[in-house]
């Protein structure tokens, strides 16, 4: 296995493909060699620019160019950084890099995945296969690769090179039933009666799983991840997605720190369940999409959770945390909640909480190499929304309309 970090020397088809790139964009072989480098905080507003487009407002790229700088230049899992192609007169072509930890816990095994995510082409370069070579440049590092994102160009390239995980599953929750029932009923006096009777049958739900929480338990809410950290030990080693043994990136707390408690544009809430000594037993973070104006319709999303290691047949009190979030947000009046979840422990926890499985999300994507998909899926891998990009967008550059956003 290579290691994660470490450069091997280009086969000879990357190589012939590095003179077919350099022939494209005229310049000599080593010329592009050296135009491959570790992206700087000068980097950020260009390769913002890039992903945004040049009709976007100087506020769009401002943020674009915050969100990178905390992406790739404050992250605190070592080995995160963007490689851009610099040709001179600055970046062309960008990727991200992550390298992250993750663990079989039966197993006892780590092992390092790459992520790789937002990878981005200048306009004038386009279509000439240059985030594709870039990719490529950068796979030869790396053993296994798993690629996310939610950006459109992100989504061309990967399909070119990588084969679709077919492990990551949508579970959703409505919560206020309005908007989806009158998209299928129309907006009439049937339509507001079945909201009306779908809403008091939830509240009823939500109310009765809350009040089935063991006595040995207490739920609290936490407005910011300080909070939450401040009840977490400093080690989480004992906390997982529950007793199925399956890849699952590790937690810190410098990580959930970064990841929730420094976001340049998203605010995360938490709930946990303590036992009868305030020790965390179980935690879940949501966010809530900002709407503007009246906060009815609001969307959210349970981005993130674990438990503390449990055997395998006794109580998960994460279906409890869960519980407590859609307690949290049914009195924020948000219409749907939305988790994304990949393995078999939690999918049973949100089932529990009253989740329904939906689908993919069209607006996402996890691909690995060819070579790795049967072996990474047969191993089980577990992933969260905070293991993706797709929390970061919401609806101004590059989510439900056409913008970046937070």
């Amino acid at each position: 296995m290579k290691d994660a970090s470490s450069q091997t020397a280009p086969d000879a088809q990357l190589l012939r493909l590095r003179n077919v790139m350099a022939r494209v964009l005229k310049v000599s072989a080593e010329e592009l060699e050296k135009s491959v480098r570790t992206a700087t905080a000068d980097d950020m507003r260009a390769v913002a620019l890039m992903r945004v487009g040049d009709g976007a407002t100087e506020q769009a790229i401002a943020e674009d160019s915050d969100y990178l700088h905390w992406r790739y230049l404050q992250c605190p899992i070592p080995g995160t950084h963007m490689v851009v192609v610099d040709l001179k007169n600055g970046p062309v072509a960008a990727i991200g890099v992550e390298t992250a930890q993750f663990r079989a816990k039966v197993k006892d095994q780590s092992e390092a995945f790459a992520r790789l995510m937002d990878a981005v082409v200048a306009p004038e370069h386009q279509s000439h296969g240059l985030g594709a070579w870039l990719t490529l440049e950068v796979l030869n590092r790396f053993s296994t690769v798993i690629v996310i994102g939610s950006n459109e160009q992100s989504r061309s390239i990967s399909e070119k090179l990588f084969t679709r995980l077919e492990i990551q599953r949508l579970y959703k929750s409505v919560l206020e039933s309005k908007t989806v029932v009158e998209r299928r009923l129309g907006r009439n006096l049937l339509s507001y009666a079945v909201s009306e009777l779908v809403d008091w049958w939830n509240r009823k739900r939500i109310h009765r799983q809350t009040n089935q929480l063991p006595p040995q338990y207490t739920i609290a809410h936490f407005q910011t991840i300080d909070r939450l950290l401040s009840a977490l030990p400093d080690d989480l080693s004992g906390y997982s997605l529950g007793p199925t043994d399956c890849w699952e990136p590790l937690r810190t707390p410098s990580y959930l720190a970064w990841r929730f408690g420094s976001h340049p544009g998203r605010r995360f809430s938490a709930v946990a369940i303590l036992d009868s000594s305030d020790h965390v037993q179980a935690y879940a973070v949501y966010t809530v999409n900002s709407s503007g104006g009246d906060r009815a319709g609001q969307d959210a999303y349970i981005v993130d959770w674990r438990s503390k290691n449990i055997a395998e047949g006794e109580d998960n009190p994460l279906s409890y945390a869960i519980t407590g979030a859609l307690s949290t947000l049914s009195r924020q009046r948000v219409s749907v909640v939305t988790a994304l979840v990949s393995d078999a422990e939690s999918a049973h926890s949100f089932q529990q909480a009253g989740f329904v499985l939906r689908a993919h999300d069209p607006r996402f994507y996890l691909r690995t190499q060819p070579t790795n998909a049967s072996t990474v899926s047969s191993k089980g891998f577990a992933i969260t929304y905070a293991d993706t990009d797709r929390i970061d967008y919401a609806t101004s550059v590059c989510g439900e309309t056409n913008g970046r956003a937070r």
